[in-house]
């Protein structure tokens, strides 16, 4: 009786965390399509192309208790996430074009060394640069040590406690800009590499940990 009872409670269990791993795969692939803006399911959208794979175990667990409907329901999601996001990871053939080496950096709150960056631009010959956390402070010293000098175009929006960002070119920019409902300044600018040849520089809090959060209201995401 006790064996028996114990075996129930691990079925069930194991069942339950089979439906949250399916709900929680299952809100991962429906929160593309979705207009919400609350946080927890923004950081679902955000690591969607990871959580998809949930399915997987979440199609054993329930095997366990619906020998049918477990893997049925598992081949069915699993078939519709990789519908979504294998066109996604899919490798395509660049167009010919100019070569531009693009450098990001996360400033840490305005604390990185600004002589190590410039150094850096400078060793490694960088033609584009984006620059997240960037503040007042950090913003002169790298003047100061002469990356205006070495990337002359710029767009730049520092601010304090680490919501700035910055965008600096050897090239021409053009049509700058500014994500300014968010809590992190977005930038977008155009870079003319060549008369004939631009392509288009997001700077949208990418090495964040997590993503961006509108300010306040609904808001649409930049694109």
């Amino acid at each position: 009786m006790t064996q028996t009872t114990s075996r129930s409670l691990r079925l069930r269990v194991a069942t339950a965390a089979g439906w949250v791993l399916a709900a929680v795969a299952g809100l991962a692939w429906t929160s593309r399509w979705t207009d919400f803006h609350w946080q927890p399911l923004i950081v679902m959208a955000s690591l969607a192309p990871y959580l998809w794979v949930l399915a997987i175990p979440s199609a054993v667990l329930l095997t366990l208790h619906f020998r049918t409907l477990g893997p049925a329901f598992g081949i069915l999601l699993l078939t519709a996430l990789l519908i979504v996001e294998l066109p996604l990871i899919r490798t395509t053939q660049a167009p010919a074009g100019v070569n531009a080496v693009l450098l990001q950096v996360n400033l840490r709150v305005g604390n990185a060394d600004p002589s190590a960056l410039v150094a850096r631009v400078r060793r490694e010959r960088i033609d584009v640069l984006t620059l997240d956390e960037l503040t007042p402070q950090e913003l002169t010293a790298l003047s100061a040590k002469g990356l205006d000098a070495l990337l002359p175009y710029r767009f730049t929006v520092p601010y304090r406690g680490g919501a700035g960002t910055g965008i600096w070119s050897r090239f021409p920019l053009s049509g700058e800009t500014r994500f300014d409902e968010f809590r992190f300044e977005g930038l977008r600018a155009e870079v003319a590499v060549h008369r004939q040849r631009r392509f288009s520089c997001g700077q949208c809090i990418s090495s964040r940990r997590g993503p961006t959060q509108a300010r306040s209201g609904p808001k649409r995401w930049p694109t």
